[in-house]
């Protein structure tokens, strides 16, 4: 709501500012814009270039993403606890290294409703088990990150293989 509300404001700033702008680049609107003040003609384009550029200026801060689902929060009776996503994708990669047909894996955690999901997406060697080393490597990351980190609620595992090179 508040990128909405950025943009809104952007919007209507910067139309208004393109209209004063136009206004006061050409005497004769000028004239029926202001009844004759031509005294405040050089202010109000100063004005005009001044507030498209803060129209700008606040167009890129209303649209820098916030970094607040960055950490996994879970509760419980005592308070709460945030764990860093980096700090739980660095704990599933290392799952990796106990699977030899893994050439390499980049885990990215996504927080959800309750609980988490997590993508996978691998670097594999040309194996006729690559669909049951998939779901054994589902199955352990979700068993690691219930034993290992206490986090059971982690929905889907999704497993995206992005490169296949000859086993060897």
């Amino acid at each position: 709501m508040a990128k909405f509300t950025g943009f809104v404001y952007f919007a209507l700033v910067f139309v208004l500012s393109i209209v004063l702008l136009a206004v006061t680049l050409s005497p004769a609107m000028w004239k029926v814009f202001t009844g004759n003040m031509d005294a405040l003609r050089t202010e109000a384009m100063m004005g005009s270039v001044l507030m498209i550029l803060m129209s700008v200026l606040f167009l890129q801060t209303a649209l820098i993403t916030r970094r607040s689902k960055d950490y996994l929060s879970i509760r419980n009776e005592s308070g709460g606890i945030n764990i860093s996503t980096d700090a739980i994708c660095a704990f599933i990669e290392k799952t990796a290294a106990g699977m030899p047909a893994v050439v390499k894996m980049k885990a990215k955690v996504l927080p959800a409703s309750g609980g988490m999901n997590v993508m996978l997406e691998l670097k594999m060697k040309a194996i006729p088990q690559m669909q049951d080393v998939c779901d054994t490597l589902q199955k352990t990351i979700k068993e690691n990150l219930a034993t290992g980190l206490g986090i059971r609620q982690v929905g889907r595992i999704e497993v995206i293989v992005r490169d296949i090179v000859e086993a060897g």
